[in-house]
């Protein structure tokens, strides 16, 4: 069975990974940067995101899976991003980890405050920042951070002002 301290546990054990989703202009079909996207591999098989991801929400390891994704990001794709001035990268972030500080942390230790203009922060749909995850919004937004909702249902339900 899969719990919080499975993750938790994977990430440490190296079991974790990213594949990055090519993100393409619809006009001319370029490449303009990629979506990270952590995967589990856990003996010979690979466990669906979705199979661990809505289990560590709203628990300390979603915060943990966020910055090691961005820490790991940094270092698989850091260089390319600071040589092509032209692409970005987006990184899903949980709402309940917006205002603690991490995200900046993580993003100065995987050197990448140099091309924080083009990180995308993808606010995963899953629920709504609280107050000090909005204040975090509105500052990192004042630093060129692009700042974007994850698969964000159709209907007028769902929606979210910010």
């Amino acid at each position: 069975m899969i719990d919080p301290n499975a993750v938790h546990d994977a990430i440490f054990a190296g079991e974790l990974f990213l594949e990055y989703l090519p993100t393409v202009r619809l006009s001319d079909g370029c490449c303009v940067g990629c979506e990270a996207l952590v995967r589990w591999r856990r003996g010979d098989r690979v466990i669906p995101p979705m199979d661990f991801i809505p289990i560590i929400e709203d628990t300390p390891v979603s915060g943990l899976l966020t910055y090691w994704v961005i820490d790991t990001m940094g270092k698989e794709m850091g260089q390319w991003m600071r040589d092509c001035t032209d692409v970005n990268i987006a990184v899903n972030v949980p709402p309940e980890v917006l205002g603690r500080g991490g995200i900046e942390y993580a993003g100065y230790k995987a050197n990448l405050l140099s091309v924080r203009n083009r990180v995308v922060l993808e606010i995963t749909e899953r629920g709504a920042p609280d107050r000090l995850g909005l204040e975090e919004l509105k500052a990192i937004a004042g630093k060129e951070v692009m700042i974007a909702m994850d698969d964000v249902p159709a209907d007028e339900d769902h929606l979210l002002a910010l």
